[in-house]
């Protein structure tokens, strides 16, 4: 299991994808703060912008301006032309999932693979693939209320579901650079966050 160590401050960037350019996408960008020695209980996740979009030309320059350590997305980052990839069939234990042979997730697929290639090129930032539904089941969140116990929001405020889903793909980030993650799958992988910021990965298996 990769591990990355945060410094004092690093970026991270969830971003709920839309499957095309007619649709919304949700884009939270957080400020993580603190190392790993930090108490669970303080708050180390911070909203810097959250913000709605539509073209990958408005993406790609959101995340560039952005310089994230880490873009956590949610849509599928890989399609080998079977329905369920062993990291779906893992994760499916636990929530549902779509068939990636629905005409609707291999369009988002598509779309995922070829913004996370660019993001990958532009930026040298690590795009990682989530699932929000699967991050809040695990996090016990249910509502913005909820969120508001792991992330100070400041000024900013959801102003719909494409943004809370995006919130939650950004606080999965921070969790994985805190190492509070499982990872579903082997040779695809979908991150999903632990309970609490615990020193290392757990492992559940």
């Amino acid at each position: 299991m990769l591990e990355s160590k945060p410094k004092n401050l690093m970026r991270v960037l969830g971003v709920d994808l839309a499957g095309g350019e007619r649709s919304i996408t949700g884009l939270c960008l957080l400020l993580v703060r603190g190392g790993s020695e930090e108490l669970d209980n303080e708050c180390v996740v911070e909203v810097l912008k959250l913000r709605s979009v539509r073209t990958d030309v408005e993406i790609l320059d959101f995340v560039v301006a952005s310089r994230p350590k880490v873009v956590a997305m949610d849509a599928p980052l890989s399609f080998h032309g079977a329905p369920y990839r062993d990291c779906d069939v893992e994760l499916r234990k636990y929530c549902r999932l779509l068939p990636l042979t629905f005409y609707g997730m291999r369009v988002l697929a598509e779309r995922g693979m070829r913004l996370s290639d660019a993001i990958r090129e532009k930026t040298g930032a690590e795009v990682i693939e989530v699932y929000p539904y699967a991050s809040a089941r695990f996090l016990g969140i249910s509502d913005a209320d909820d969120l508001r116990k792991f992330m100070n929001f400041g000024k900013e405020s959801i102003k719909n579901k494409h943004e809370y889903d995006a919130a939650l793909c950004g606080l999965t980030a921070a969790f994985y650079l805190r190492g509070g993650y499982k990872v579903f799958g082997k040779q695809d992988r979908i991150i999903v966050p632990s309970t609490g910021f615990p020193n290392e990965a757990e492992n559940w298996g």
